[in-house]
């Protein structure tokens, strides 16, 4: 009687430990997930700013220009030292 006992408590610890391995692996697997998904997120995140900055900085490009051309007949030296003086 106390032999079968036994195989039936070592039966049950077994399958306990077998449930406590399978959730330590889900929990494992959940977190991992979640900082995949986090890392992605921010590197997205910083992909959008890069290209905010390069939008605006082509839109700066772009006024520059166009003050540059509104000035009819300007040399290239004296738009030069405007440029240098912080005029354009």
């Amino acid at each position: 009687m106390t032999k079968i006992k036994l195989i039936e408590y070592f039966g049950k610890l077994l399958v306990l430990a077998a449930g406590i391995v399978a959730f330590w692996y889900w929990s494992s697997h959940q977190v991992e997930k979640r900082v995949v998904a986090e890392c992605a997120l921010r590197h997205q995140k910083q992909e959008m700013a890069i290209i905010e900055v390069k939008q605006q900085e082509a839109k700066n490009v772009e006024v520059k220009k166009s003050a540059i051309y509104s000035k009819p007949n300007a040399g290239r030296d004296s738009l030069l030292n405007k440029m240098r003086a912080g005029q354009l």
